[in-house]
């Protein structure tokens, strides 16, 4: 299934089964090629079920979605058509490591940058508006690390300006964790409003219908709020978007998933504490250029964070 994909209109019509089956392919794949390359490996397993709901949901690139930080997008440029590509991922002259309008039409916003994701929304969402092309829907997606970010909160407070009839879709993909656990009083809010519907995360069928929770930050700020919804569960993540397009405002769909969702992998770090890679990076050789010095090479992520290593002396 996977070797045939061509873009996101081959994955509309799968029917439930078929989207699991692929679900799995994914995984595999990202495990094989992201453990050759290096690369975000644990981030991108757990968008895995979010990113096709997406695609099944929304019609890229007339539809614009856009991903904060853009590391987390390996599952949309599969989807995209960009999976023969992996063999180079991160690698000189081979596919970025994050959204490039030069690789296809479906990344609108490049980025690496968090916290971004909302202000770049609300101003396309608004050029759409004055463009007459009202039709065309616009997604952030981001994660609960980087809304802790100021910029969010800008883009946050612009996005909810009354009257302004930009009804974007903003999906928090609350996994707990940015480079480590996140903290503060927005993680404290999104785990009680986890506790306080824990049967919307893990409802299908039906009982998956999306549900509002009442006094939420983001009403407050004039979001209408649907969740939480389980991040793994593609018909209740399609639901949810199809509800919140209904709504004609801006909404926050709140999804919960878990980072390095994949059977027998963990979640790694970097000596730096960046969540990196999910599998140890293996040792490569690159191919040898004219001119250039014979040696092994290693990823910069790799080699960074090995460098930052301080050696602690005791007296």
């Amino acid at each position: 299934m996977l070797a045939t994909l061509t873009g996101p209109a081959d994955i509309r019509g799968l029917d439930p089964d078929e989207v699991a089956e692929l679900c799995a392919q994914i995984r595999d794949f990202l495990i094989q090629k992201v453990c050759a390359t290096g690369g975000h490996l644990g981030g991108n397993l757990g968008v895995v079920e979010l990113t096709v709901a997406l695609h099944r949901a929304f019609d890229s690139p007339r539809d614009v979605l856009i991903f904060d930080t853009g590391h987390q997008t390996y599952v949309h440029k599969i989807l995209t058509g960009r999976g023969a590509d992996f063999g180079g991922l991160r690698q000189e002259g081979g596919l970025s490591g994050y959204p490039s309008r030069g690789e296809s039409a479906h990344d609108t916003v490049e980025n690496s940058h968090a916290s971004t994701a909302l202000s770049y929304a609300d101003g396309l969402a608004k050029a759409f508006q004055l463009r007459g092309e009202e039709g065309r829907r616009v997604v952030a997606v981001i994660g609960d690390g980087g809304m802790t970010g100021g910029l969010a909160w800008e883009g946050l407070n612009n996005l909810s300006v009354p009257g302004s009839g930009r009804p974007v879709v903003v999906v928090l993909n609350d996994n707990g964790r940015s480079y480590d656990a996140t903290i503060g009083g927005l993680a404290a809010h999104l785990a009680a409003l986890r506790r306080t519907r824990p049967e919307d995360a893990s409802a299908t069928g039906p009982s998956a219908a999306p549900r509002w929770v009442a006094n939420t930050v983001f009403e407050h700020f004039g979001l209408a709020y649907i969740g939480p919804v389980d991040g793994h569960d593609v018909a209740a993540l399609e639901s949810a978007f199809d509800h919140a397009c209904s709504l004609g405002r801006p909404v926050l769909v709140h999804v919960v998933t878990a980072k390095g969702r994949a059977t027998g992998l963990r979640n790694q770090t970097t000596p730096t504490g960046c969540t990196a890679s999910g599998c140890s990076i293996p040792r490569r050789v690159p191919p040898r250029r004219r001119g250039s010095q014979r040696g092994q090479m290693f990823s910069a992520t790799r080699s960074c964070g090995s460098a930052s290593v301080v050696p602690t002396w005791s007296a």
